[in-house]
């Protein structure tokens, strides 16, 4: 979401139309799909393989959390992060256990890395003072003291550094810890990313089908996703070549049209 000028009328819009969740309904409201095909706001969805894609064990994982720690102990100011330090070597140590969650910490560090990459995006394409990353409550962002936050944070200051001659990015700003039982501040705004993931997860991509029991995914499909240069759908795919994880994205075109058959003969691509 954007913020300077468009914000106000953009959250008063969202606390007018996003009322519930994409679960709760059998279908969803012509408002909410306006909303959802707003202009105004830029929606990213990756599809990844259910099965692990980063660790392919507990040491490799372990191997994950040693190079985080690594680079932010190498930076000129570490000392002013003092207890992100100290938070990922509890991990680390945690990382030790026999019962530790490697696919969690997948999960939290493809997230934390997806969201810091689209951030130092933005900062490239334009000038940017604050960016905030407000995430729905779930394992990702509240596990181990909340280090989803600080990979965030990490994350965009060395993309930053590296790609915008030793820039340290951005003011950033992440939701604040919500009690347990009690809905973040977001919650409107979140059911907005909430209907993109459910449709997309509910679409078979291989067979290119929808649950035909669901009619609710359908007109979200077409009215919000197909054609909109505002919602990218990236496949991410992974394959280890030897010690070496390679990471391969696309884009998922999707179109109420038909797409034109593939060129054949010499000049095919």
């Amino acid at each position: 979401m954007p913020g300077g000028s468009h914000l106000p009328g953009l959250t008063e819009d969202i606390r007018r139309f996003s009322l519930r969740d994409l679960k709760d309904v059998r279908e969803v409201s012509e408002t909410m799909r306006h909303l959802l095909a707003d202009p105004r706001i830029m929606t990213f969805c990756f599809l990844l393989p259910r099965k692990r894609t980063l660790s392919r064990n507990a040491a490799s994982a372990r191997q994950l959390i040693e190079n985080t720690l690594t680079t932010i102990e190498g930076w000129r100011d570490r000392d002013a992060h003092g207890p992100v330090i100290d938070r990922m070597r509890k991990l680390l140590e945690k990382s030790k256990s026999q019962s530790f969650n490697v696919g969690l910490l997948d999960d939290i560090m493809l997230t934390t890395s997806f969201a810091a990459f689209l951030s130092v995006r933005v900062c490239m394409a334009t000038t940017v003072e604050r960016i905030g990353w407000f995430s729905d409550r779930d394992k990702i962002t509240t596990a181990y003291n909340g280090i989803a936050n600080d990979l965030f944070r990490v994350n965009v200051s060395a993309f930053c550094q590296r790609l915008m001659n030793g820039w340290r990015g951005p003011e950033l700003a992440v939701s604040a810890p919500v009690e347990q039982g009690s809905a973040p501040w977001c919650d409107a705004q979140l059911r907005i990313p909430d209907h993109f993931a459910g449709v997309v997860s509910a679409w078979d991509l291989g067979t290119n089908q929808l649950p035909a029991t669901a009619a609710k995914y359908l007109p979200v499909l077409t009215e919000a996703v197909a054609d909109r240069s505002n919602v990218h759908l990236i496949k991410v795919t992974s394959s280890w070549k030897g010690e070496n994880l390679h990471l391969d994205a696309s884009r998922v075109v999707v179109s109420k049209d038909p797409l034109p058959p593939p060129v054949e003969g010499p000049f095919a691509r």
